[in-house]
């Protein structure tokens, strides 16, 4: 039977598996249940297997062979999003949902696994499956390459992402980057609170606030090399909750992207200055 068979074989599992986890999301740091569950579907598979860090698992399939090592990742946690699909395995966590499709990822990571186990035997060396929780706030990722570094490294890491936008079974091999890097950053602007009838009397840090948002959103165009692709995102400007009271805080969060390693460092120091 050869692999194609094989993934034609665990269709249905892969499926089952999908809407298991989608009907359980859990957020990031959070994601108990559906690390145990995988971890209980590659004892049945008679895969080895080991938490790494908090709850990152990661099966072997051949430990310790000698030839190539290949490790072979996907994610797990979900996002807070209030589901509404009405689909009959549909989210049971109120407030939290898989819309980012790392239901789909698990699901296809211990179909793979279910598949190259059946042909061990036949496999030039060992396949790392790691499933990485915290994606989402850029975590899990870390504890797991020191896993593989412990453990003699890989030769190769493949990954992949389930596409809303691509037709039905569809599949993009793109040549180059496919996916960016990213880090969050937080700005704190302190000024001095007072009332809204008084103004001259405080130093209201939603000005400069403002001002600052603008600046860092345009740093990409401004301040970049417009060949090496990255975007800054101002994601949320949180300061005050009255209508007549001046704020002495101010604060800006969000993230940035980039294709090209180095690039998110050199837009924070922009921004620092």
């Amino acid at each position: 039977m050869n692999v194609k068979q094989l993934i034609e074989k665990n269709h249905d599992y892969i499926i089952s598996m999908r809407r298991e986890f989608h009907r359980h999301p859990e957020l990031s740091c959070q994601e108990e249940r559906t690390s145990r569950r995988i971890r209980e579907e590659l004892d049945k598979m008679g895969i080895f297997n080991t938490v790494v860090g908090n709850r990152n698992v990661v099966g072997i399939i051949n430990p310790g062979a000698e030839g190539k090592h290949i490790a072979i990742r996907g994610d797990s946690d979900a996002l807070l999003v209030t589901e509404e699909t009405g689909l009959p395995f549909a989210s049971e966590n109120p407030g939290v949902m898989h819309a980012c499709g790392h239901d789909g990822h698990a699901a296809i990571l211990l179909g793979i696994g279910k598949s190259l186990q059946e042909i061990a035997d036949q496999l030039p060396g060992s396949v790392f499956l790691c499933f990485q929780i915290a994606e989402e706030i850029g975590k899990g990722a870390d504890e797991i390459v020191a896993y593989l570094k412990e453990n003699g490294g890989v030769d190769q890491v493949i990954s992949t992402h389930l596409m809303s936008w691509l037709p039905l079974g569809g599949i993009t091999i793109p040549d180059g980057p496919v996916a960016s890097g990213f880090c969050l950053f937080n700005i704190k602007v302190k000024g001095t609170g007072g009332h809204g009838s008084r103004p001259h009397l405080a130093v209201n840090p939603l000005m400069p606030a403002s001002e600052i948002l603008l600046k860092i959103a345009a740093i990409p165009t401004n301040r970049h090399n417009a060949f090496d692709t990255c975007v800054v995102s101002p994601c949320a400007i949180n300061g005050g909750n009255k209508s007549n009271i001046i704020p002495e805080t101010a604060e800006i969060i969000g993230s940035i992207r980039s294709f090209k390693y180095g690039d998110a460092q050199k837009i924070m120091d922009v921004m620092k200055t």
